[in-house]
């Protein structure tokens, strides 16, 4: 018997210390539904998609809530030069400080490149009508220069540019003597 109670007061012992070591589990009296919806919100992945506008595509980009959108690579347009990121509003975006709230799409900000022209007169005089530059978007054809003494040929490249040209022209003009 006397082995009996020994095994009992083990077993009290053991049982109240573990008891002991346990944290108390406590269970909220309610929970608040707009702190569980601020919650699902922060892993809501939101689409950013991305207009070029005539330029190269750009992968479009998912993004959680109040996330940064990672800068892409810009896209290429011939005859334009890229210059940022704008939403529909046409406010620049700012991929460093600007945090995503909705899933939108950014468009690309394009500026034109405008080409040189020289020309190459040997001497003569270009017409006030000839440009000096032009861009993607214009159509030009050449005026005639002059040159005391000399009647003008024509131009050793064909004397237009096409729209839809791109990069510096160079023109020479062509000259025959006059025969008196």
């Amino acid at each position: 018997m006397q082995e009996k109670r020994k095994i009992v007061a083990a077993f009290i012992v053991l049982s109240f210390g573990l008891l002991a070591t346990l944290a108390p589990i406590k269970t909220p009296r309610y929970q608040s539904s707009a702190i569980f919806q601020a919650s699902a919100s922060n892993f809501e992945r939101l689409e950013i998609t991305f207009d070029s506008i005539n330029g190269s595509p750009v992968e479009s980009q998912n993004v959680s809530f109040k996330g940064r959108i990672k800068t892409p690579l810009a896209p290429i347009r011939d005859g334009y030069t890229f210059i940022g990121w704008k939403t529909e509003s046409g406010v620049s975006w700012n991929f460093v400080n600007n945090q995503v709230t909705e899933s939108m799409t950014l468009y690309a900000s394009w500026t034109i490149v405008n080409y040189p022209i020289t020309y190459n007169l040997d001497e003569g005089t270009n017409s006030p009508d000839n440009p000096t530059q032009y861009n993607i978007t214009s159509k030009i054809i050449l005026m005639e220069p002059t040159k005391n003494g000399y009647i003008f040929i024509g131009w050793e490249q064909e004397g237009n540019i096409p729209q839809g040209s791109t990069g510096p022209r160079i023109f020479t003009a062509i000259w025959k003597a006059n025969e008196k």
